[in-house]
């Protein structure tokens, strides 16, 4: 067993398995969470096509700052997290 003592002077015990069994569904959330993000940055990227056609660039540029978070939050996921961050300012 693994112990972990709280500051409140209780102790949790993990057992090898729960420790495991956490890290596995850890994992697959992530990859959902990469996955999602894959997905909705496309369709993000659509969305601005669409509407820069159609003369809605200030909507269009709502919709880019809003693929700047998604696109960090699968960076964070890949990548060490120095280099997961991106400045608004470098990406237009």
């Amino acid at each position: 067993m693994v112990s972990e003592s709280n500051s409140d002077s209780t102790e949790e015990t993990y057992t090898v398995e729960e420790i495991a069994a956490t890290v596995y569904q850890l994992h697959d959330s992530m990859d959902e969470i990469k996955s999602w993000s894959v997905d909705t940055t496309r369709a993000l990227e659509h969305a601005v096509e669409e509407l820069t056609a159609e003369g809605e660039g200030e909507r269009a540029e709502g919709l880019i700052d809003l693929m700047v978070l998604v696109n960090t939050l699968y960076r964070r996921l890949t990548q060490r997290e120095e280099e997961s961050l991106i400045p608004l300012t470098e990406l237009r």
